[in-house]
């Protein structure tokens, strides 16, 4: 168990649920001997994974594949867009984001 500014982490790039209000995960992010805290993900908007938006997402985003594991992006493309995600296992597409009800 890691404390970092008050907050618990079960380890380093061990995302987590945020508890800002504001975004959907937290990181403590490691690379090589660099930490940073990563908050990511809008919470709010719903997850739509159908696989034409993870397509669009992934195409417009693909420049975030390869920057560096201390931004959020980072962790958006891989963590919340790719295909080994829990909400792309669990099934769960809306059509439009929770944020137009």
């Amino acid at each position: 168990m890691i404390e970092y500014r008050g907050e618990k982490f079960a380890g380093y790039n061990k995302p987590k649920d945020a508890s800002d209000g504001v975004h959907k995960k937290v990181v403590l992010a490691k690379e090589g001997d660099k930490v940073r805290l990563v908050r990511f993900g809008a919470k709010g908007y719903s997850s739509n994974y159908s696989p034409e938006a993870r397509a669009q997402y992934r195409k417009r985003h693909a420049k975030e594949a390869n920057s560096s594991k201390l931004t959020a992006g980072w962790w958006a493309y891989h963590y919340l867009w790719s295909k080994s995600s829990q909400v792309y296992r669990s099934g769960k597409t809306s059509g439009k984001g929770e944020r137009f009800k």
